[in-house]
């Protein structure tokens, strides 16, 4: 781990589930990474962020010991990008599920007594079933984005008068705060 260069070794729309399938298949080494988690729908949706702290089982005790003297570093250096809720620390590969996740989680949320009053809606918003739907609003939202992307591309191409310089502008990257990657580690 490198706490300046930030290296990624994976990332994706998967939240927990990818994650830990993603530190499965690197179990040689130690990992920091970051979860984004939503829970609830519409205005009552709420996003919290999880920093997490992964250990491969291959990981020899020295190794252990050198990558885990970095976590202070990690931490200062992901702390740059957003404000976490909950912290998991040496956790081995096949301890991160989204059962665990969820339970810290729900330990730390807390709940704005007024937003809820009114509504038609129990107080454990930060539920596996809240989490499950809340993920599958959002990949379904980045699946349609993805088509939008791609009908755009295809009249972009059949469009003569479209300029190399116009193609080039609309392949810069934008990072969107309403559509991120999941995870990252």
């Amino acid at each position: 781990p490198d706490a300046e260069k930030l290296p990624v070794i994976g990332g994706g729309c998967g939240s927990v589930d990818e994650m830990r399938q993603c530190g499965s298949d690197h179990e040689d080494t130690v990992m920091f990474g970051l979860l984004r988690l939503g829970f609830g729908e519409g205005r009552l949706k709420r996003t919290k962020y999880a920093f997490v702290h992964l250990i491969g089982s291959a990981v020899s005790v020295v190794k252990r010991g050198r990558f885990n003297a970095v976590r202070p570093d990690m931490e200062q250096a992901v702390s740059k990008f957003t404000h976490w809720s909950v912290a998991f620390h040496d956790v081995a590969t096949d301890d991160l599920t989204l059962e665990s996740v969820i339970e810290r989680v729900r330990k730390v949320a807390v709940l704005d007594e007024e937003i809820l009053e009114g509504d038609d809606v129990s107080k454990s918003i930060f539920s596996i079933e809240a989490f499950r739907r809340a993920l599958e609003e959002e990949q379904a939202a980045l699946v349609s984005d993805c088509q939008l992307e791609e009908q755009v591309d295809e009249s972009l191409q059949e469009d003569e008068e479209f300029q190399l310089e116009d193609q080039d502008a609309c392949e810069t990257p934008v990072e969107e705060d309403d559509s991120p990657p999941n995870s990252h580690l």
